[in-house]
Formats: C-alpha cells, sequence, structure tokens
C-alpha cells in the first residue's frame, strides 16, 4: 500500500564522466511527483547546471548539450548543496539506473534515504525480450516524446514517462501471472512492488511481423545439385524465397545459416523447424527448482521474474536465444538451460545455425538430408573458430561463478569452498602466464608461439603450471561437473602438444589472458564435418569472383560447380528470381574518388537532407577528431553518435535507428566486429537504414594478428590471393549491412582506387543491384 504522506522524486544527474571519484556533477534535475490513479501527477521540478572544477571534455558536451558557456556561468555544486540535500533526503528516488545516480551523489556529500526505484531494472523483467533497455530506446518503444536527451530535467520526467508505460505493461498480463509476481516478490525489498496496485491504462505490446515473404515473392522452382554453389546477387534478400522453395520439394533440407537469430525468426515465419544446441534450450524443471529455493536473493528474484514474464507471454519457451540476457541474467543462466532437442527430423526444412552444425554429434540422424550451406565466409569464420581451442581466463572464472559467486554470495552455497579454489587456481595459473609472456607498457598483445618462444624458460615454467593446474580442475570437478572445466582440462593437453598444421599464440592485456590453438589448413576438418551428409550445395551473395575462388579453396571446395543467379536473367527456361528485383526503388549513387577524403565532403554529408547518415572514418582517432572540432556547427536537433563515446555498439546503433535526424561516426572496424560478434542471440539491428554512407577507406585488414599471418604465408602471392579476398569480404559485409531501400548515396574515398588491383572492388560495385557508379 502506498503512503500517503511518502515522497516520490524522478531524479537524473550529467556528470563529466563515469568515475564519482575523478569525475564531477554538471547537472541535477529532478521531479517530485504522487502516484495517482490513470497517470503520475508532477508536483515540483527544479534543474541546475554546475560549474565544474577541471575542463569537461568535448564529446561530453556533444553527448549531453550542455554548453561551455553554461558551465562558465553556473554556481559550484557546493552552493546549492544544502538545498538539494533538504529537498531529496526523504524521498523514494526513482530514474533509469538510477544506482550510478545515487552513487555519485552520495560521493559529493548528499545522503539519500536509501530507497530507490529503478525503471532499469523494471523494465529487464517485464521486457524479457526486448533487445535494448538504453532511456532513449524504451521511450521510442512506447511511443513518448523526448526532445531533450540526456538534459537532467528532461530524462527525469523521461524516466517517470516509462515508469508509467512499464506498469501498463504489467497492467496487461493474465490474473495468473501477475498473482505469481505478486507471490515472488512478496519477501523482496522492492520499492517499486506498492506501485503494481496503480491502476494504469493498459500498453498492448507491439506485435512483430511474423511474415518474412511478401506477396510479391515467389518460391524458386529448382532442385540443388550435389557440389553446387548458387551465387545470388550481392545485397540481395533471396532466403525467404529459398526457404518456401524448399519447403514444397520432395527432398528433405537442413539449411545451415550465419546466426541463431536468423534460425529463429524463420522459424516465427513458420519457414522451417529449428535446431538448437542443447545449451540454447530451456529446461522447465531446472526453473521451477530454482524459484521454489527458500531464500531467493534480490538478483535471482529478479532474474526469476523475468523468465517467469518470458515464457507465459512470448511465443515460445523451447529457446531461451530471445531472451535478453545481455545487460542482466547471464550468472543465472546455467539455472534454465540444458533442455532437450524438440524432434523435428520428419519436418521438410531443418535450419540450425552453423556453430551448432559443425559440433552436431549426431549428424547421421540428418544424414539422408540435403545440407544447404548460406553464407560461405561466415561459415569459414566459423569452422576455423569451432575448430580451434581456445582457453579463456575470463570465460573459466564467469562459469565457475555461475557455479556459486563468492563476491554476491549467490548460487550453490555447497559448492563453496570447490569454486573458491578453482578460482583461486585460476588466477595463479593465468596470473603466471601474463607474469612471464607479457609485454610490459602494451594495454594488449598477441604472443606467438614459435619455436623459440616454445623452447624458452618461462614456456616451460608455464607448461608445467599447466599439468598441475589441469590436476587440481579434475581433482575439483569431480563434485562441480563443468563442463567448461572438462574443456579447459582438454585444450591446455591440446595447447602444449606438438602438433603439424597449427598455429598457437596468447592473447594478452592487464586482465586479460587467451591462449588460442588453430589449424592453418581447415580443409580435411571441414571434409570431416559434412562428410557425413548425402548431397551438399551452399548458397551466398558474395557477387565477387575473388571472393568464390578464395572460400572454396580456404573450405576444399574447388570442385563445386558455380551458377550464376541474376535478377534480370533467368535460371533455365524461367524467369524464378522475380522476387529479387527491387520493387519501386530508386537507383542508388555510388560516387568513387581516388583520393583522400576532406573536411568540406564529410560535412556536406553530414546533415539536412542526407540524415541519416553515416561516416566510416580512417581510425577512431579521426572520429574523435571529427566530433570536437565539428559537434558545434552541425544541425540543431541533430543527433551525433560517436563510436566510444556514445556507449557500446548494440546501444549505438539502436539509437541512430530510431531517430531519421542521426549522424553516425565511426570507423569500418566498429562495423565488421559488431557484425562478427552478432552471431548468438537478440539482433541490435539486422540492417542500418542510412540516407548517405560514406566509406573513408577500403577496409584492408593489417594482419598483426598471427593467425591471419600464418595464413598468409601459405599463398604464393599473399597480397592478391589473400589480402585482396578478405578485404573485399570486409566491403561486401559493410555495404550488406547498410544496403536498404532507404539508402540513396554512398561516397568512396581512397587514394587506393587509382591501382590496378582496385578493379576487383570497381567490378564488385557495379554488379549491385540498382546502382549508378560514378567516378569523380
Amino acid at each position: 500500500m502506498i503512503k500517503d504522506n511518502q515522497l516520490y522524486c524522478s531524479l537524473d544527474i550529467e556528470t563529466s564522466g563515469f568515475d564519482p571519484l575523478k569525475d564531477e556533477i554538471l547537472e541535477v534535475g529532478f521531479v517530485f511527483f504522487e502516484p495517482a490513479k490513470g497517470a503520475f501527477k508532477i508536483t515540483k521540478e527544479w534543474t541546475q547546471v554546475f560549474k565544474p572544477s577541471k575542463e569537461v571534455h568535448q564529446s561530453i558536451l556533444a553527448l549531453t548539450g550542455i554548453t561551455q558557456k553554461e558551465l562558465d556561468e553556473a554556481p559550484k555544486f557546493s552552493e546549492h548543496h544544502k538545498e538539494l540535500q533538504k529537498e531529496i533526503s526523504e524521498a523514494i528516488i526513482v530514474g533509469h539506473n538510477i544506482e550510478f545516480d545515487i552513487r555519485f551523489l552520495e560521493s559529493f556529500g548528499i545522503k539519500t534515504s536509501g530507497k530507490s526505484i529503478d525503471t532499469l531494472q523494471l523494465s529487464q523483467f517485464l521486457l524479457p525480450t526486448h533487445h535494448s533497455y538504453n532511456l532513449e530506446n524504451l521511450m521510442h518503444f512506447f511511443g513518448v516524446a523526448h526532445k531533450e536527451a540526456h538534459r537532467a530535467l528532461a530524462d527525469s520526467k523521461a524516466a517517470l514517462k516509462v515508469l508509467e508505460k512499464l506498469l501498463g505493461v504489467y497492467q496487461g498480463f493474465p490474473t495468473a501471472l501477475k498473482k505469481e509476481i505478486k507471490e515472488l516478490v512478496s519477501g523482496q525489498k522492492f520499492y517499486w512492488k506498492e506501485f503494481l496496485e496503480i491502476s494504469v491504462p493498459i500498453v498492448k505490446q507491439k506485435k512483430l511481423l511474423t511474415s518474412l515473404l511478401d506477396s510479391s515473392q515467389r518460391q524458386i522452382d529448382f532442385k540443388f545439385e550435389a557440389d553446387a554453389i548458387y551465387a545470388f546477387p550481392p545485397a540481395s534478400e533471396y532466403l525467404p524465397g529459398v526457404l518456401q522453395s524448399l519447403s514444397e520439394s520432395k527432398e528433405k533440407f537442413l539449411v545451415t545459416l550465419p546466426k541463431t537469430s536468423q534460425v529463429h525468426a524463420f522459424w516465427k515465419a513458420g519457414l522451417c523447424e529449428p535446431l538448437f544446441k542443447e545449451e540454447n534450450l530451456f529446461n522447465l524443471s531446472k526453473f521451477n527448482k530454482f524459484i521454489k529455493k527458500p531464500e531467493l536473493s534480490a538478483e535471482e528474484a529478479l532474474f526469476a521474474l523475468k523468465i517467469l514474464v518470458w515464457k507465459t507471454v512470448n511465443w515460445q519457451s523451447e529457446t531461451i536465444l530471445d531472451l535478453n540476457l545481455s545487460f542482466f541474467g547471464g550468472q543465472f543462466k546455467e539455472a534454465i538451460i540444458g533442455g532437450k532437442t524438440v524432434k523435428a527430423n520428419k519436418a521438410q526444412v531443418l535450419c540450425t545455425d552453423h556453430e551448432t552444425f559443425i559440433s552436431l554429434e549426431n549428424k547421421n540422424e540428418y544424414k539422408n538430408r540435403t545440407v544447404v550451406i548460406s553464407g560461405l565466409s561466415e561459415f569459414e569464420h566459423q569452422a576455423s573458430s569451432n575448430i580451434s581451442v581456445k582457453i579463456s581466463w575470463g570465460y573459466i572464472t564467469y562459469a565457475l561463478r555461475s557455479i556459486y559467486n563468492p563476491e554476491l554470495f549467490t548460487g550453490d552455497i555447497k559448492l563453496k569452498q570447490e569454486v573458491e579454489e578453482a578460482l583461486n587456481a585460476t588466477d595463479l595459473f593465468f596470473g603466471l602466464v601474463l607474469a612471464l609472456m607479457g609485454n610490459k607498457g602494451e594495454t594488449f598483445s598477441y604472443v606467438k608461439i614459435n619455436s623459440e618462444a616454445s623452447n624458452s624458460l618461462s614456456y616451460g615454467k608455464i607448461q608445467q603450471a599447466s599439468e598441475n593446474y589441469s590436476k587440481k580442475l579434475a581433482t575439483l570437478n569431480k563434485k562441480l561437473k563443468s563442463s567448461v572445466l572438462d574443456n579447459a582440462i582438454l585444450s591446455l593437453e591440446a595447447f602444449f602438444k606438438q602438433e603439424d598444421n597449427r598455429v598457437k599464440w596468447l592473447e594478452i592485456s592487464e586482465r586479460r589472458c587467451v591462449l588460442n590453438n588453430s589449424p592453418i589448413d581447415i580443409r580435411p576438418l571441414v571434409k570431416q564435418i559434412v562428410s557425413p551428409f548425402a548431397k551438399l550445395s551452399a548458397i551466398d551473395d558474395l557477387g565477387a569472383f575473388e571472393l568464390f575462388k578464395y572460400y572454396k579453396a580456404r573450405l576444399g571446395f574447388e570442385a563445386f560447380k558455380q551458377h550464376s543467379v541474376n535478377i534480370a536473367g533467368k535460371f533455365g527456361q524461367k524467369d524464378l528470381f522475380s522476387f529479387l528485383k527491387p520493387a519501386k526503388a530508386g537507383k542508388i549513387k555510388v560516387k568513387i574518388t581516388a583520393g583522400q577524403v576532406k573536411k568540406e565532403n564529410l560535412l556536406s554529408a553530414s546533415g539536412g537532407s542526407m540524415l541519416p547518415a553515416v561516416l566510416l572514418l580512417p581510425s577512431l582517432a579521426a572520429a574523435r577528431e571529427f566530433q570536437a572540432e565539428n559537434y558545434k556547427s552541425l544541425d540543431s536537433g541533430l543527433s551525433l553518435l560517436v563510436q566510444n563515446s556514445s556507449g557500446g555498439s548494440n546501444k549505438l546503433l539502436r539509437n541512430f535507428s530510431i531517430n531519421p535526424k542521426s549522424l553516425l561516426v565511426a570507423t569500418d572496424k566498429f562495423v565488421l566486429k559488431y557484425l562478427k560478434n552478432n552471431y548468438n542471440g537478440v539482433d541490435a539491428v539486422k540492417k542500418l537504414p542510412v540516407k548517405t554512407l560514406v566509406i573513408c577507406r577500403l577496409p584492408f585488414e593489417q594482419f598483426t594478428h598471427p593467425y591471419y599471418e600464418a595464413l598468409a604465408e601459405t599463398h604464393a602471392n599473399s597480397f592478391m590471393e589473400f589480402s585482396i579476398p578478405l578485404a573485399l569480404n570486409n566491403f561486401h559485409s559493410i555495404l550488406k549491412f547498410f544496403w536498404t531501400p532507404s539508402l540513396k548515396t554512398v561516397y568512396i574515398y581512397d587514394s587506393k582506387l587509382s591501382k590496378d588491383y582496385a578493379k576487383a572492388f570497381k567490378n564488385y560495385l557495379e554488379i549491385l543491384p540498382n546502382v549508378l557508379l560514378e567516378e569523380i
């Protein structure tokens, strides 16, 4: 029951950084409100900018919109200390990620009531599959206007609006679910639980489109030949049509896709049945055991709420892949996974992801199916990664803390001693590796284990330590029963074994240490993976001849016949690919310049009718320089998002996609890293709709990575046979990510475009659909 005299204050602060010990409060804004039927009533609002004692970095000014003039003319924080203390000391503080704000205020001597309501916490269990929990994205999701993002008063009001909407989501839940939620939180100190009784308008969640195939698309009526590759036009959305076609065939198919999210989406659309790893399958009995624990901690209760809501309101509860555990909940994942695969071998079309396909233990169960590999470059990446051996300090530590976390006191208390011993042994071993092999003064480094390194005294000490570490883990794992520790023991043994066709290296930073052991020639291992299946073919939209040639050789598919599927052409006697033709799409102008980009080129693409726009600059330093020099002069109302200055990649891309007046300034490596790392779980964005794209360099790799160095050495002409194909693949991946009906103009700048080898990139551009290519 809500007390009549209880004060509620929705609050936000803006700071010069994230560390309350060295950074300062630049602005405070808050509103007092009264919980009322149907809505929250604001009774008072307050805001103030404060003068810092140190210079504020321009990236902070650009992010918040606070001007240097405002800071110069503002009073010091100390001048309003007493007023702030008096205003908020007795209130329950509401905000988004409010613990950050409270921690900052307390570091500046402001004492709070110790009671708070965090809309971030609420959103994570009330919207368990939502792709992003940052405030801007939630405002967009709920359709609430937010004109002054990152100003304290505006954000405090925004958090209050989000709280109303979240309570509206709760009001729309089934009565039985609401009862379970109330029972679960009854013994917890969650100050929002009284708000569950407030009657606010029900918020109906948006239903996602389940059909991925529109009426203009048609099935592809031809048989897949064995040992063949079907080359579709680059950037074409061919998969839905292909899957529909396969479902009408007399054959049975196993289609392997780059991402688990694709498998999930096509399953939801009714185009296939899925095949997932057991570690991605929900185990109801384990969850029921978890939820019945006698005393759940606050974090365990929040996780239980998230799963409870998900399994009740989600369209499926077979796989946890659409659960967003990226921000919270991953530490309890072991408590809900390990379900049994639903037998779907009668299905006409089975879809799985490359990682699952490569590691299938029961391949013979599917041996009579025709395997269709979609995405040669992604398949090569997963094959190289999964065949590799990796022993990670961070991953072993994460796995142990998932069993029992000695810092949070969560997990299986009976295994406390074994976990603590394993954690100590893990820190001791990897700490020794850092001490003996790390390069002092470097923040990150690769250490290649060549013959000289492997014969060194330091390496011998590490090898001996690994044997002792493995024995310790094996002893402790008799009780812990962790598959991660089993794999770590086997992987350590393999790492120190002398083998041909392998490259070994360490990845080292201050608190990171990974031992890597990868095969150079993967063809024998790929053959072993695919050999149980009766027929094998592949489909892709790589476009460039050089790319198909490279991946066919890398995977051992040189003998595969290659069939080109043209948008305007025919396959046999039929025009079977009309669904690939762009519907009423205008021409995309692609302008290439053999030279470096100029400042005026960037500015002309950064505002007005050119938005939303993306500038892919040559380096992170160039991106920061552009921000520092131009944020004041850019269009009013423009949302400037800069790599490493506006949040992580998921947040950055999501926030860009919801604002039509956005400008993203990043590097090509930022995009490529996002695409490579985003194979599993909830996609932040599948493609990024932009109107203007500026690429300021051809995306060649610098082969400082030990694995790439080893691969390059296997080619007679490493530049033409290795560097060019990899740069082309990067080029293809970047353009494909941005190639949507929104795209109007692409500018490409690089002095290398004058070289003979640049023909490979120009030829690729010429075969893109709907392109007007112009060399300036």
